[in-house]
């Protein structure tokens, strides 16, 4: 993290955009009062699955760091989320973050339709 600090202090972002399972930059963020945002990788439950495991940790650094015990992570859940995820795949009630959804209106209406899905396969691929 001291090299990713290095850089927030050197380049003074606006808004730090991280990987959904990359907890340090959102750290680093927050040490430097600079918003962070994350983008999804993956849909919903399973981010916040990963973020249970990695909240002991991330709780850790933050101590280290004098910022404020959150074991709950409320700072983390509260900042910006980005998806391409169709929200027809997605059990939003899974979720404790709130998430914007960026992509062409499209494929949100071929994503949810089953009947098309049960005429020939379907294949959401995504890297």
């Amino acid at each position: 993290m001291p090299r990713l600090r290095e850089a927030l202090d050197e380049w003074r972002p606006d808004v730090v955009l991280r990987e959904s399972a990359e907890f340090g930059n959102a750290v680093a963020a927050e040490l430097h009062g600079i918003p962070h945002a994350r983008v999804a990788i993956g849909l919903r439950v399973a981010e916040d699955y990963v973020a249970g495991y990695a909240m002991e940790s991330v709780e850790k650094l933050r101590c280290e760091h004098g910022l404020p015990r959150d074991p709950e992570a409320r700072w983390l859940h509260a900042a910006p989320a980005l998806t391409l995820f169709p929200g027809g795949l997605e059990d939003l009630a899974c979720s404790t973050a709130a998430l914007s959804r960026f992509r062409d209106p499209a494929w949100d209406a071929f994503a949810t339709r089953p009947a098309r899905a049960a005429r020939r396969p379907f294949v959401y691929a995504t890297f």
